[in-house]
């Protein structure tokens, strides 16, 4: 705890306990004694001086920061009828049964409005709901893909958002929504099981006991008289 306060940050420059009494810390190896007794008003200049100082250098390194941001940023602007997907909050995310498996986006949204400078959204859900979102957890989809290639999917969510029934939070939104069960198959008849025949017919070997002239079910010592020959 005494490292972190005492060391400096890139954001302003100073360490926390330099912004908070305006001088540096009294690191251990250090004299612990005071020469003299300091006023409450001894370092409010020098506290004062460090707070414009700190000012000076946040608003430098947020400049720096928003345009390492903006190099990775890509225009996107979305119009009423478009669909999204948009993205799980954590505590959406933590409904599910194992969280790492959990989905990160839900199925796929309509947009309904724009409200301010294109940036955020009120979208409606594939159950119905209607929920205001920034554009940074909205995912375009393309209208074109949409339409032609999932033709399927695209059916089920205009079903699910028209039905009256209400997605059960305990199962997956993309399983409710874009599944697609297959048909039943038809029913075929059962396989007839063969009836036994002689080992000419079923061409297999008979067993040895019955080979022997033992008759089913009995053990080898009891053995059937052969007929004999004419």
């Amino acid at each position: 705890m005494f490292a972190d306060n005492a060391s400096a940050h890139e954001a302003t420059d100073s360490s926390p306990f330099e912004m908070n009494t305006g001088r540096t810390p009294r690191l251990p190896h250090e004299s612990t004694t005071m020469t003299k007794a300091v006023g409450p008003d001894a370092n409010r200049s020098v506290i004062s001086n460090h707070m414009e100082r700190a000012k000076d250098i946040l608003d430098r390194y947020w400049t720096r920061v928003k345009g390492q941001y903006d190099k990775s940023w890509r225009d996107v602007s979305l119009r009423p009828g478009s669909h999204v997907l948009v993205q799980l909050t954590d505590l959406e995310r933590a409904k599910f049964l194992i969280r790492k498996l959990a989905p990160r986006w839900s199925a796929p949204a309509l947009v309904k409005d724009v409200l301010t400078n294109q940036v955020t959204y009120t979208v409606e859900m594939a159950d119905g709901s209607a929920r205001t979102v920034h554009i940074s957890r909205l995912l375009p989809l393309q209208q074109d893909l949409w339409g032609e290639a999932f033709p399927e999917g695209k059916a089920a969510v205009e079903l699910a958002r028209h039905s009256t029934r209400r997605v059960e939070e305990d199962e997956p939104m993309m399983m409710k929504v874009a599944l697609i069960l297959p048909q039943e198959p038809t029913a075929q008849a059962k396989p007839q099981l063969a009836t036994p025949g002689t080992a000419a017919e079923t061409g297999m070997t008979p067993r040895r006991g019955l080979a022997q002239g033992c008759r089913p079910g009995s053990t080898g010592a009891q053995m059937s008289t052969p007929s004999p020959a004419a």
